[in-house]
């Protein structure tokens, strides 16, 4: 009822009203967008072929009557059959608008053109379009088109009217006023008030600039005083009320002295003249203009005009361009001045036949562009009319169609590439390897394929005009229906989309089911609607046969992985467990091995040189064996130093007499001589915390890292920090500034050049530790440990403990040589006051009964007894009490440093002197700390030590050497 009740209301309305069809434009839109088009007015300028197939795109469905009135035709059917003979090249430049407002969503379109009746009248029309959303459907779009020649012809003569009249009101529109020699109102001035509407006690003296616009008040008073003082002519051009219109209109005023018989100014008499519809017009003119350049710059082609005799007036930037001449060479110069004689004499032609034809012409020019090529071009060429109807100039678009020529020949190469392909296309599916087969929209079948043939069971003559679904697939495998709309294969009608590779089972003719994988892909017409399907398919039972082999074949290898991989987790645990223990075991043995060379090699050298000495003081010498005696002395010396040296490399006394954190600011010491510069910082470290072996392995760890960095880092500095991390960790971290590491470096374990790394890493996760490795290159390496302080220990390997050395042992000769020999003569004296109670604590007997007889020459000592570690010391000394104990740092069981703790805790009055082979400040410093009130070296004279001893006790033998 509504829908009739409109047509009624479109039918009777007195407008032209079109129903058209743009649905097909609206799918090119979306298309293009999908292609990344963006920018839709420059690529329908660029591709002006495309507007031009758009326009074939659009179906005009109806028109009411009002259309066929307007355009001067006896019927619909006589006006839809003739469009070609109203639609102007102007035209198409709103259609390409059009179609920009489509695709940016535009609701609404309106846009003034120019067509022509059936009868060749041109008509100005207002084109009004409203498009849908973009979402619902363009298949029924309504056109208005309203004549508007009326209104435009009645513009025209309101112009040439409103001409007329500023030339009539330019030439008696004024008002005169007059002022005294200071520039005052001082008479009432009717034509002032009569425009503004001031009253005289509002204008009079200076009230009258407040009728001036108040941007522009202080300018012109300005103005007016300067003109005043310097007696010259007055001239502004501003904005004054005007009453009538209750509005500011554009004035320009004059004023000029008047002068009295003596020269000085009497008065002063002006006039202001209205100009606000002249500025009005200008304004407008330049906007016009303003638009017109726009218009004739955004074009998507090339424009001119010129004058009758054919000189260019106008050219747009493209036409520039495709002339090859700049505008200010172009105006005034005919085509024999630009272009080549025939082509010239062509363009002139057709230009008398669009001076002959009211409605213009339409050609097809040839023109060579500035890239060199010959190009084709949609020429229109029109008369553009004067004021008295007549042509005054002749106006030119075009557009290159040359893609457009070149895209029709592409196309007929393409259709008959496009036959020779359908051809073998059909050879193709006759003898693919593949069943095929294509259903109309209704599911029905419209051609089988041989193989498909085979497959199924079915010929084709059985199979065509029937129901696929229906004769091979109506069933699943355990009989059940399966319906239609259930088929994946179906649903592609539906949906559009291409399904791949699915998977399914077909019934062939005999009952019997059968795997298969089809792919299926909608076929489409050429308004792109869904007609029908392709189904290409293949039997995989064979596939499948072999897929269940190899699930079978995969179980039973991933069985058997899983099988290897924990024998191989297995066999990696007990080797991380083996290497560390054979880390401790070859540690503990070079401990053993510092021990033995102490204790036997070195004494035996000791005694040695003992031996050759008494020679030296009891057997006269001839001179030459004085010689040899000597070289011999030499060369004992020499042994002895380079097995103290071997000693030291094979265990470091530091790391078992003091701990970690001073041991490695020993190896720092150490790594010095091999040219490396290490610093060491320590901070939160209890040394505590750490297990014997898991300071082994820190410190092995260390030195291994810092050779790596001298090996490989290239560079002569390290820096080493050791802390105590959260959770119960020890952290040390080893770093450099050196040429850097891959990131998987920790991975390159065997890998040459790379095994230490690596061997650190898996002793360090044997102890439930971890490494670390921060590198980049030319950046430098950071190596960081982290290990628990307590955990899994491997089983330890029960090793002697490491005697301590030095290079020197001067006492330890002493001593030596008096365990065998007579006691020497006391250099002392006798003394009646109380002797000093020395108790000696070493764990080398040779060396403790030598030092006893050398002691027990001086009268004021009394060796009160000895003992052989420290845990015997701190028994002996509860037990005799003694004044003096002489306490060596290096013991087992209980250390000497350790002991000196406990001594100094429990009898404070006791002095301990320490003894070291070692001349580490290290040691030095740990002695002290524990309580020490001396540390002396044992390659130093008896006398220093009796010495030492009496400083003790000055007070109480005064006097004594």
């Amino acid at each position: 009822m509504i829908e009739e009740h409109c047509r009624k209301i479109i039918e009777g309305v007195g407008i032209s009203i079109w129903e058209e069809d743009f649905s097909r434009v609206k799918a090119l839109i979306d298309g293009l967008a999908a292609e990344g088009v963006r920018d839709f007015r420059g690529y329908f300028i660029e591709h002006p072929d495309v507007v031009e197939r758009a326009i074939g795109l659009v179906s005009i469905l109806d028109v009411n009557p009002a259309s066929v009135t307007m355009f001067g035709a006896t019927s619909r059917v006589e006006l839809l059959q003739s469009l070609h003979h109203i639609f102007l090249p102007e035209t198409h430049l709103v259609f390409l608008e059009e179609l920009v407002s489509i695709a940016e969503h535009q609701q609404f379109f309106e846009s003034e053109t120019v067509l022509k009746t059936l009868r060749g009248v041109r008509l100005h029309v207002l084109f009004s379009i409203t498009f849908p959303p973009p979402d619902q459907s363009f298949d029924r779009i309504v056109v208005t088109l309203t004549d508007i020649t009326q209104r435009k012809r009645a513009e025209e003569a309101l112009r040439e009217s409103e001409e007329r009249y500023r030339s009539l009101t330019a030439a008696i529109t004024s008002m005169v006023w007059t002022t005294d020699a200071k520039g005052r109102f001082v008479t009432p001035q009717q034509a002032w008030t009569a425009y503004t509407g001031q009253s005289w006690e509002q204008l009079r003296e200076f009230g009258w600039s407040k009728a001036i616009h108040p941007d522009d008040r202080e300018t012109i008073q300005h103005m007016w005083n300067a003109a005043c003082v310097s007696e010259t002519l007055f001239e502004f051009f501003g904005r004054l009320w005007h009453a009538s219109s209750n509005a500011y209109r554009h004035v320009e005023a004059r004023g000029v002295p008047i002068r009295s018989a003596d020269g000085t100014v009497r008065e002063w008499i002006g006039r202001c003249i209205d100009v606000e519809d002249r500025t009005q017009a200008e304004q407008a003119l330049r906007e016009s203009e303003h638009r017109f350049n726009k218009f004739m710059q955004h074009m998507p082609g090339l424009a001119w005009i010129k004058d009758l005799q054919g000189h260019y007036v106008y050219a747009n930037e493209p036409a520039e361009l495709v002339f090859q001449t700049p505008r200010e060479r172009l105006y005034g110069k005919t085509d024999e001045d630009i272009f080549p004689r025939d082509v010239a004499a062509r363009f002139k032609e057709n230009d008398r036949q669009a001076l002959i034809s009211e409605s213009g012409v339409q050609v097809v020019e040839t023109l060579k562009h500035q890239d060199g090529m010959l190009h084709h071009s949609i020429v229109s060429k029109f008369p553009i009319l004067g004021s008295d109807g007549r042509p005054a100039l002749i106006g030119g678009m075009a557009i290159d169609i040359t893609a457009r020529k070149q895209a029709e020949q592409l196309l007929l190469e393409s259709e008959s590439e496009a036959r020779r392909l359908l051809a073998l296309n059909q050879t193709i599916m006759m003898n693919m390897g593949e069943g095929l087969y294509t259903i109309d929209s209704k599911g029905l079948v419209t051609y089988v394929n041989p193989e498909a043939e085979r497959l199924l069971g079915w010929t084709s003559g059985e199979l065509l005009g029937r129901s696929m679904h229906q004769m091979a697939h109506y069933k699943y495998p355990d009989g059940s229906p399966f319906p239609i709309e259930e088929c994946a294969g179906f649903q592609v009608l539906r949906n559009g989309n291409v399904l791949r590779d699915f998977e399914d089972t077909f019934i062939r003719k005999d009952g019997s089911y059968f795997p298969v994988s089809f792919s299926s892909s909608p076929l489409r017409d050429q308004h792109d609607k869904i007609v029908g399907v392709v189904i290409v398919f293949q039997d995989i039972t064979q596939r499948k046969q072999a897929e269940q082999e190899l699930r079978r074949w995969k179980d039973e290898l991933e069985d058997r992985v899983q099988t290897r991989t924990r024998e191989l987790l297995s066999s990696k645990n007990r080797l991380r467990s083996l290497a560390s223990q054979l880390s401790l075991t070859e540690e503990h043995q070079r401990r053993k091995l510092a021990s033995d060379l102490h204790d036997y090699l070195v004494q035996l050298l000791v005694v040695g040189r003992m031996k050759l000495r008494e020679l030296k003081e009891h057997v006269p010498l001839s001179p030459e064996a004085e010689i040899l005696t000597g070289e011999l002395e030499d060369v004992l010396q020499q042994a002895l130093t380079y097995s103290r040296t071997t000693i030291a490399e094979l265990s470091p006394p530091a790391l078992y007499e003091t701990g970690l954190a001073v041991s490695l600011k020993w190896l720092a010491e150490r790594m010095e001589k091999h040219g490396l510069r290490v610093e060491v910082h320590i901070s939160d470290y209890q040394a505590s915390h750490l297990s014997e072996d898991r300071v082994i392995l820190l410190f092995q760890s260390v030195r291994e890292l810092l050779f790596n960095v001298l090996k490989h880092a290239g560079v002569y500095e390290a820096t080493v920090r050791m802390s105590s991390g959260q959770g119960g960790e020890v952290w040390i971290a080893v770093e450099d500034r050196g040429t850097g590491m891959h990131a998987d470096a920790l991975q390159q374990g065997m890998e040459p050049g790379h095994l230490g790394l690596f061997a650190v890493q898996e002793r360090m996760e044997a102890m439930g530790g971890r490494v670390e490795l921060t590198s980049a290159s030319g950046k430098g390496t950071c190596v960081k440990l982290v290990l628990p302080t307590h955990g899994s220990i491997p089983a330890k390997v029960n090793t002697p403990p490491r005697k301590a050395f030095s290079e020197q042992a001067t006492w330890a000769e002493q001593g030596a040589i008096h365990s065998q020999f007579e006691k020497i003569p006391s250099p002392g004296h006798t003394s009646e006051k109380p002797r000093i109670r020395v108790l000696l604590v070493d764990d080398h007997v040779m060396f403790r009964k030598g030092m006893q007889k050398l002691l027990e020459q001086y009268q004021d000592l009394e060796m009160v007894g000895d003992a052989n570690d420290g845990e015997e010391a701190v028994m002996v000394v509860s037990q005799l009490k003694p004044d003096v104990v002489v306490m060596d740092n290096n013991m087992p069981n209980l250390n000497g440093i350790e002991a000196t703790r406990e001594i100094c805790r429990q009898w404070p009055a006791i002095k301990v002197i320490g003894l070291s082979m070692n001349d580490e400040t290290e040691i030095r410093a740990a002695m002290l700390d524990a309580g020490a009130v001396e540390y002396l070296q044992k390659n130093g004279t008896v006398t220093e030590l009796y010495q030492a001893i009496c400083a003790l006790f000055k007070s109480r033998h005064n006097g004594l050497d």
